[in-house]
């Protein structure tokens, strides 16, 4: 099932995909709706994806 934990028990999968989703998220935010300069948006897309996956892991660990 696709929401199984992996066999070690760390919900990777859940991680990836929060992190992905969140830092596209962030950029397209910055990029598009408040006409940041594409490093900035960039930048804040590499630095929520981190907290995004933590969040993840952490619920997924409840």
């Amino acid at each position: 099932m696709a929401n199984e934990p992996s066999p070690t028990g760390m919900p990777y999968g859940r991680m990836i995909f929060h992190a992905t989703l969140a830092g596209a998220v962030f950029f397209c935010l910055n990029r598009y709706a408040l006409s940041q300069p594409f490093e900035t948006a960039l930048t804040w897309g590499i630095i929520a994806a981190p907290f995004a996956a933590y969040l993840a892991y952490s619920q997924a660990r409840r």
